[in-house]
């Protein structure tokens, strides 16, 4: 029975055609840089890649950061100016430049929940969806999925305390976050591994409510509940998988799957062709290597400040904020998977690449996986 019959949700009419709409114009952008579509991935033809240097000293640091970094004239945002563009009904009047330049940089730890929101555009999906719809459908079990993510929950992030036993209110939440999503997927995917780690992470996330600036003015709530939170949560994930396309790596054609697949390669044997030529020496197929990272949107076995900052990202570009993430990951870390002689010894390499000494030496090396928290500190400032 299709989710329709059961509980006759309904878009406003206008709904449908003003996504294509947007969704054709996805690669556009004004002459001023202007952020056009919030659903595309797109960028401009200017914003395309350059090759980083390999000498990661104090000297070349500014050469792994593109043009729209290294431009002078783009603000850099203070955490009072991150809250007045989060105030800005219209995204795309912002500028899609400056806000990508600051991702970038870092956002403030605090305020994290507040720009998701506004970058996954919450309030915008609520209103075009009848009052209620999160409750009805987190409550309906979804007989073909449910066994699939009862399963998955019950061994998604067991290390955090937050979703430790089957009473916890994170595995309650990530639960219903995960049925309700189930029912509402309009492409027919349903639930797919990989989902919960996203939801898992969102979730962590926005669980802190220390996190959440002046709720009333931020979201016109005088506190924010656990509900809050679950709701804003499972709004998130459909922004990633409806809007962002994110749904279609999970097909079972596996296209995007494979276009993803192609341009990492093609982006790493033009960053670092070494570590390309070592993989093919050892036989190394990409999908073994990086098809969780795409999957996952970089949320299983990463460290959270990095699953935190590949989110941020994705919001704003999609999947190729996870190429542009992943490649220099590799190539931070070239000289030590060059030493790796045998195959064993890379796999393993290649799947330790993401932790936390890895996270710390990139952040290091790279103002693109430098979190914001670390850079103002580092420099005596505290936001």
């Amino acid at each position: 029975m299709f989710l329709k019959d059961i509980f006759s949700f309904k878009r406003t009419p206008s709904d449908d055609q003003e996504k294509q709409k947007r969704i054709s114009q996805s690669s556009n952008y004004s002459e001023q840089g202007r952020y056009i579509n919030s659903y595309g991935s797109s960028a401009p033809s200017s914003q395309a890649s350059t090759p980083m240097s390999n000498n990661f000293n104090k000297q070349s640091i500014n050469l792994t950061l593109e043009q729209e970094d290294l431009d002078s004239s783009l603000k850099i945002y203070t955490k009072k100016e991150w809250i007045q563009v989060t105030k800005t009904k219209n995204k795309e009047s912002t500028s899609y430049n400056e806000i990508k330049a600051n991702l970038r940089r870092g956002i403030p730890k605090s305020i994290r929940p507040r720009i998701w929101f506004w970058l996954a555009d919450v309030k915008k999906n609520q209103q075009q969806y009848e009052r209620g719809i999160y409750q009805r459908l987190s409550s309906y079990v979804n007989p073909d999925w449910d066994h699939e993510i009862k399963k998955d929950v019950n061994r998604t992030v067991v290390e955090s305390e937050f979703f430790q036993g089957e009473d916890s209110l994170g595995q309650k939440q990530l639960y219903k976050v995960l049925n309700a999503f189930s029912n509402i997927d309009t492409n027919n995917t349903g639930y797919a591994q990989g989902m919960n780690v996203i939801a898992a992470t969102i979730l962590l996330t926005l669980h802190d409510k220390k996190n959440f600036v002046n709720p009333k003015k931020s979201f016109g709530k005088e506190q924010v509940t656990n509900e809050d939170i679950e709701e804003w949560a499972f709004w998130i994930l459909f922004y990633i998988m409806q809007e962002k396309n994110h749904h279609k790596i999970y097909q079972k054609n596996m296209v995007m799957r494979k276009q993803l697949l192609e341009s990492l390669e093609n982006k790493i044997k033009s960053e670092c062709p070494k570590i390309l030529e070592a993989l093919n020496y050892h036989s190394i197929d990409f999908g073994l290597a990086f098809d969780q990272d795409f999957f996952s949107l970089m949320s299983y076995k990463c460290p959270l400040p990095l699953s935190q900052f590949a989110m941020d990202m994705f919001l704003l570009d999609g999947h190729r904020a996870l190429i542009d993430i992943i490649s220099r990951i590799m190539l931070i870390n070239e000289e030590e998977l060059l030493e790796c002689r045998e195959l064993d010894d890379m796999l393993l390499f290649l799947k330790q690449k993401k932790n936390e000494d890895s996270w710390k030496k990139s952040r290091k090396c790279t103002f693109i996986l430098v979190p914001f928290e670390y850079l103002q500190y580092e420099n005596g400032r505290q936001e």
